[in-house]
């Protein structure tokens, strides 16, 4: 089932300014690298997603959140050593499940899909759309509930562990190439924006959180095993990692290491 054009229409008019050119921007990019059935397959994804984050809340930057999902999936649209449609799918779509998931399970449910589990569902709608490997990258990409596994193990849920944890997922992730692709992305639009941040607590919580997954992204892109990415902009990445990395750790110093209480 698709999106009638109507629909899109309606999106279209709840959307701001700046985020209709920047769907345009990538659709001018994806007639330049796609065409027939994959093109209209990522144009159905592109509104399915924009569907799902309309009302979200802002990104901590001050971006509307839907600008997030269209950079990632722009940037693997136009960096990918080969043009992959599943892997600018999933990078559109990597968000959905973590955070909407109600919404794709009503979507599963209105096309005759069933199950319990919210976000096996959701993935499940995923794959009903737009194919298995699809789903499968969206699984890698959706955080576990930490907290919840961490009290598995009798452990308290504070920030810090729940944060250890998460660096632990990413690093076991990206050793899929086209999931590295798309969370490399994905932290360029977070671990690279951090000065963006205007709220100082949050901007702390974040930089502590972000800056272990630099060296993290290093040893992948430089292991010497494929990512899928192109080789310039892989060593360009390399560059702005170690860049990205040396502007967080003078930033945490410059304000002394202070803890933050965070909630």
């Amino acid at each position: 089932m698709e999106d009638r054009p109507g629909e899109r229409d309606l999106i279209a008019q709840n959307l701001q300014p700046r985020t209709l050119e920047a769907v345009a921007e990538f659709q001018t990019t994806l007639d330049a690298v796609f065409e027939g059935d994959e093109r209209r397959q990522v144009e159905d994804a592109l509104w399915l997603m924009c569907e799902v984050h309309i009302d979200q809340d802002d990104r901590s930057d001050g971006v509307p959140y839907i600008e997030h999902p269209l950079e990632v999936a722009h940037n693997v649209l136009r960096t990918s050593a080969t043009p992959d449609v599943d892997k600018v799918i999933a990078a559109l779509m990597h968000d959905s499940v973590e955070d909407h998931a109600p919404k794709l399970v009503a979507k599963a449910r209105e096309a005759g899909l069933a199950g319990e589990d919210d976000v096996q569902l959701a993935l499940g709608y995923l794959e009903f759309r737009f194919g298995p490997k699809v789903a499968r990258l969206d699984a890698a990409l959706t955080n576990p509930d930490f907290a919840a596994e961490l009290r598995r193990q009798g452990r308290k849920p504070t920030r810090e562990a729940k944060d250890a944890l998460y660096v632990e997922h990413v690093r076991g992730a990206i050793e899929d190439p086209d999931v590295l692709h798309v969370k490399m992305f994905d932290f360029v639009s977070n671990g690279f924006r951090l000065h963006e941040v205007p709220d100082h607590n949050r901007r702390h919580r974040l930089t502590r959180k972000y800056l272990p997954l630099v060296d993290v992204f290093v040893a992948r892109l430089t292991d010497g095993t494929p990512t899928g990415i192109d080789p310039a902009t892989q060593a360009q990445l390399i560059i702005r990692l170690a860049q990205a990395g040396s502007d967080m750790k003078n930033w945490l110093r410059d304000i002394g290491g202070a803890v933050v209480a965070c909630t």
